[in-house]
């Protein structure tokens, strides 16, 4: 592992260096978008937040495995202490981002769901897969639903970082062989699309695992299972240290900003 980060609490800086498990993707869209978040996580490392920082997660079969959750989290805990991140996650095998909606509508005051949400630092959103092979959508509706869930998660908690993951790539048997879904760019740029419109971040799964195409290879590989659509425990690991190491570079950045403002102020 190689060091590439310190730790804050507000402008105070301590020298506590990050490490970064597996190799750099593409890397967060819009990082800046995930500032309170970083802010929190600085407040735990330093001992100034008495609790744990808080991930909730919202998606389908992936966020629902816990192979892919469940390293990020013990990365997490890793960089931060052990009981440092309370990661909660809500999905449904099948599911699509619309379906968010229809629950979201249902949610009572004291409905799980809507309490974490109302109390987290960082609200993830990874959908996607199953609706990519559906024709009832087109770019621009699927943006704007998109944007309407993530406005009512902002409004739910308005101090809470969000971000969005651009699924897995998903290939779909044809009579050349198994081929990319055809809409998974719309979707993808969709998803940008809307994440940014609310000021929240991007991380493309598809681009982390080397693009259109990449499932064939990461099933050739053991790293995909054998229906193009879902990852082997040895793929979500490599995904997930993909996605922490963006993440921390991420954070970093953050912290070298904060770092060269509090130089310039003091001179």
């Amino acid at each position: 592992m190689r060091r590439i980060g310190r730790i804050f609490c507000g402008i105070v800086l301590a020298l506590c260096p990050l490490q970064a498990r597996g190799q750099a993707s593409r890397g967060i869209e819009n990082p800046a978008a995930l500032g309170s978040f970083f802010r929190t996580l600085g407040q735990v490392q330093t001992s100034t937040l008495p609790r744990p920082v808080r991930v909730v997660q919202f998606g389908d079969s992936h966020t629902v495995c816990d192979w892919f959750w469940g390293p990020l989290k013990s990365d997490l805990e890793r960089d931060f202490g052990i009981g440092s991140v309370n990661y909660q996650v809500f999905g449904r095998n099948g599911m699509r981002a619309r379906e968010l909606l229809a629950w979201m509508d249902g949610w009572g005051q004291k409905d799980r769901a809507l309490v974490s949400a109302k109390s987290a630092d960082l609200i993830i959103l990874l959908y996607g897969s199953n609706e990519v092979v559906d024709g009832d959508w087109s770019p621009e509706s699927y943006a704007r639903m998109y944007a309407g869930i993530l406005m009512r998660l902002r409004r739910l908690s308005p101090a809470a970082s969000i971000l969005v993951l651009g699924p897995p790539d998903r290939a779909v048997r044809r009579p050349s062989g198994w081929e990319t879904a055809r809409r998974m760019p719309l979707l993808l740029e969709a998803q940008r699309r809307a994440a940014f419109a609310i000021g929240g971040a991007f991380w493309n799964g598809v681009d982390a695992m080397g693009g259109y195409g990449s499932i064939n290879l990461w099933v050739a590989s053991g790293l995909g299972q054998e229906d193009h659509v879902h990852l082997t425990r040895a793929g979500y690991l490599r995904l997930t240290a993909m996605m922490h190491y963006d993440v921390v570079s991420a954070f970093n950045v953050f912290v070298e900003r904060i770092n060269d403002q509090s130089r310039q102020a003091s001179r």
